[in-house]
């Protein structure tokens, strides 16, 4: 995009600066063929010459997107229903980029359950769920 930005950007300001300062020495326009090669060949060579440099400096495209995988390890909040085994509820957990991923837990043994409210560590990822031991804040 930002190739074509400059294209254009330079290909304008050189067809009308060529054009005026022929205008300007001779009192007469120059044809247009010639006028479109002149912008042509000055944006071939400022997009050569700077394109390169200004793409290194621009931002470029990010993306924000999180996989799944990487919430092994991360603490989640159970907020609706009772986790047991083999009867996962939902829990949220917040990424890195502040976005809320809402996940079913389970708990990893038959004597844990977790409530609503209760704070999870995520151990791993099942079929359609995730298997967690409850956190305990020191």
């Amino acid at each position: 995009m930002i190739w074509l930005i400059i294209f254009l950007t330079v290909f304008s300001i050189s067809g009308y600066s060529s054009n005026y300062l022929v205008l300007t020495l001779m009192n007469q326009p120059l044809p247009a063929l010639v006028n479109h090669c002149i912008a042509l060949m000055a944006s071939v060579l400022v997009i050569r010459t700077t394109g390169s440099r200004l793409s290194g400096i621009l931002s470029q495209n990010e993306s924000l997107a999180v996989s799944s995988t990487s919430f092994s390890g991360k603490i989640a909040s159970i907020t609706l229903g009772t986790a047991t085994l083999n009867n996962p509820a939902e829990a949220v957990l917040t990424d890195e980029y502040h976005k809320k991923h809402y996940i079913m837990v389970m708990p990893c043994s038959e004597e844990e359950s977790f409530r609503q409210g209760d704070d999870v560590v995520l151990i791993e990822q099942q079929q359609g769920f995730w298997t967690a031991i409850k956190f305990h804040n020191i």
